[in-house]
């Protein structure tokens, strides 16, 4: 036995080189893109700010609004999208919109429920029956409602100008659409910040989304529009000119969102970045606020600011199934469907960032084994021998001894930086709490990144397409 387990340490050894490698190049990665965020609060942000104005109430009132379509796909959203209907049209402070709700003809359940919604607003809510039953791909829901709003242009003579995307489960900002008309059509692409909607402490599941977005939306989207000027769209919170439309319309042979991926909105930004097209990111924590303080004195702190709030999965299922999506959509289809070619050298490394997960979210899960496993020999070996050394798989003094020197370092200011970002949106105790729940999140992104790889592999050696894997929400969710 003690042979056995003397034999293993040399194998962990060498394993273990091979996972501080992968991380000491994804961390370099990481801290890069700190300091390109550093670079641009410092250098580029102030002087943006010397050059424009802070927006206002009054100033984005007296501008001409522009007529909207809202789209919003429906695949078994029953539970919820009567709620998220009502909520959005009491709120929403702007005039000229409508709201295209997308259903299919076998989920009854949701028709009835938009149906409900639609008798107390019929000026504010169109449906639109996919013509096919579900599920299938949200661009095919999608292409509906558009082909649906283009139909309906032809009736009122009134076309749409601005195109925002949102689901079904989402709290649409009260100024949100003010900011669209602001921005578009001198933008062809705005991404309103996603942060998900506060939840109890011991909701790890649901709390990694928040320190996950945290990071994402307020340091990592605005450094990909300083450097490449390409906003990938979340999904949600995002508006599209006409002439965005009509540019995707002519690269997807007259439909709007490609139906042969699952992340369609995350293409459909860097396509048009390569048509020459013009986006957006709007800064989160610049609240469009009032001259005069007895304007809308109903309106709550959080109401003041542009950002979608947003509900996500509380279930490990649930999440495990909602991010298999985002990595076959964004790394695989992704890497499938745009390559690396446009943009020059900055866009690349944009795309590399979204496709490392293949390997990195595998690295992790690896590095945490590595450590149980190892925890397990010197164990074993303290029980049979009562010797306490500990196993020297990693000699002082070796390569691999300092890179792991490197990665705890590169690990620390991560985790610095998370927990920065969560103490930003959600307060000190889940700044805290976002340090163990990297932990999980690593473990779901690994279980996710692992059922991407064994369904792309297998719907491409059985020619199928990969079908629409939507995420199920509950009422509680959005509460």
């Amino acid at each position: 036995m003690l042979e056995l387990i003397d034999s293993a340490v040399p194998i962990i050894t060498i394993l273990i080189a091979i996972v501080a490698t992968v991380f000491v190049f994804s961390g370099i990665d990481d801290l890069l893109m700190d300091v390109f965020y550093v670079v641009w609060r410092v250098f580029r942000r102030p002087a943006f700010n010397r050059k424009h104005r802070p927006l206002t109430r009054e100033m984005l009132l007296a501008e001409p609004q522009r007529p909207i379509a809202v789209m919003i796909p429906a695949w078994r959203e029953d539970k919820v999208i009567r709620a998220t209907l009502l909520r959005a049209i009491e709120k929403i402070q702007y005039d000229e919109y409508t709201i295209f709700v997308g259903v299919y003809p076998n989920d009854p359940a949701t028709r009835a429920e938009v149906e409900g919604a639609r008798t107390l607003y019929p000026e504010r809510i169109r449906i639109v029956e996919v013509g096919h039953d579900g599920p299938t791909t949200k661009a095919d829901c999608l292409n509906a409602i558009i082909a649906d709003a283009f139909a309906l242009e032809q009736t009122t003579g009134k076309p749409f100008e601005i195109f925002v995307l949102d689901d079904a489960e989402d709290a649409i900002p009260r100024y949100g659409f003010l900011v669209f008309n602001h921005l578009v059509p001198r933008k062809d692409f705005v991404q309103l910040p996603v942060f998900p909607e506060k939840v109890r402490w011991w909701k790890f599941t649901a709390g990694h989304y928040m320190d996950e977005f945290a990071q994402l939306h307020l340091k990592d989207m605005r450094t990909r529009e300083w450097l490449t000027g390409v906003i990938p769209s979340a999904g949600v919170g995002a508006a599209f000119s006409r002439r965005a439309m009509l540019l995707a319309a002519e690269v997807n042979h007259g439909k709007v969102f490609s139906e042969d991926t699952l992340t369609e909105d995350y293409e459909l930004p860097l396509q048009l970045v390569r048509m020459k097209a013009n986006e957006a990111f709007v800064e989160p924590g610049k609240p469009v606020y009032s001259e005069h303080p007895d304007i809308a004195p109903e309106v709550t702190v959080d109401e003041e600011y542009p950002y979608i709030r947003s509900a996500f999965p509380e279930k490990l299922r649930a999440a495990v199934r909602q991010k298999t999506r985002w990595v076959l959509g964004i790394s695989l289809q992704g890497w499938e469907h745009l390559g690396w070619r446009g943009g020059g050298a900055m866009h690349s490394y944009m795309l590399w960032r979204d496709r490392k997960v293949l390997f990195g979210n595998l690295a992790n899960f690896a590095g945490y084994i590595l450590v149980v496993f190892t925890l397990g020999l010197w164990i074993t070996r303290w029980q049979i021998t009562d010797d306490q050394t500990f196993p020297n798989v990693v000699p002082e003094g070796t390569l691999v001894w300092y890179l792991l020197i490197i990665n705890f370092f590169i690990m620390l200011i991560q985790l610095i930086v998370r927990f920065a970002c969560t103490l930003t949106i959600y307060g000190l105790i889940h700044a805290v709490l976002s340090i163990p729940r990297a932990v999980w999140g690593n473990f779901i992104n690994f279980l996710a990144t692992t059922r991407a790889l064994l369904f792309y592999f297998r719907a491409r050696k059985r020619h199928e397409p990969i079908p629409w894997d939507k995420t199920e929400h509950t009422p509680s969710e959005l509460n």
